[in-house]
């Protein structure tokens, strides 16, 4: 697809990511040198999910698994989105939260894509989660690649164990290439991790509904007890 073509299309859909950004994730897509599913952990309302499909469209093969939790209530918009496109064949919607949609995947992927929260523990939970069913070859991206937590995060658990290659940073977006398998985690290492992550993310739907809904007028203070769960539970996860 032309890049003007792809850019236009990218931003009919409502999302944050730019239609730069858009077409970069959809050439990363196209050019990856395996053959495989794309997953994506954080849809919105389907803006970069249409992109994967895309490209995925033009080689012929494979689908995009999109995980969100609808903690925004986009569900109606994305499912729209991905039809007015003309997508929905290579399109599998899951709508849950990342550790729940976790349980019994067993599929090996050509891209993983995350776009949820900049925090360093929600980026550790998913990476250890999902990280291992990325094919050697594949391609992993974050977005929010501007921000100092997730820097570090990628420095920690992509640069540091030294099984990616071509670590690059593009605006808001961070790429890389794996090159080796990643080793087994313990039961307890995935279990904990589910555990804190399960939580997490039930503390932030109580958050957004309190926040939003019941009491908005106490936004600052509702974020001031996100940062601090947020906190205790990067300290008891100690990953």
């Amino acid at each position: 697809m032309e890049e003007s073509r792809l850019k236009s299309m990218a931003v009919d859909v409502e999302g944050m990511a730019s239609a730069e950004d858009c077409f970069l994730l959809y050439s990363l897509v196209k050019n990856v040198p395996v053959e495989g599913p794309v997953l994506e952990i954080g849809s919105f309302k389907g803006r970069v999910t249409v992109c994967f499909a895309k490209a995925l469209q033009e080689k012929g093969a494979g689908k995009v698994y999109s995980i969100d939790a609808d903690l925004l209530k986009s569900k109606e918009a994305f499912l729209k989105n991905i039809e007015r496109c003309g997508v929905k064949e290579r399109v599998v919607p899951i709508f849950a939260h990342s550790a729940k949609a976790w349980k019994g995947w067993r599929s090996l992927v050509a891209c993983i894509w995350f776009d949820t929260d900049a925090d360093r523990l929600v980026r550790a939970c998913d990476f250890i989660l999902w990280e291992p069913y990325l094919m050697v070859g594949g391609v992993l991206a974050f977005a929010c690649a501007q921000d100092a937590q997730v820097r570090r995060f990628v420095q920690e658990y992509v640069v540091a164990p030294g099984r990616f290659d071509k670590v690059t940073f593009a605006g808001p977006v961070v790429y890389a290439y794996k090159t080796k398998v990643t080793p087994p985690y313990s039961r307890r290492k995935i279990g904990f991790t589910r555990l804190v992550h399960s939580f997490n993310y039930g503390a932030k739907k109580v958050f957004y509904r309190w926040v939003w809904t019941w009491c908005p007028e106490f936004g600052s203070a509702g974020f001031a007890l996100k940062r601090t769960v947020r906190h205790l539970l990067e300290k008891f996860l100690r990953v």
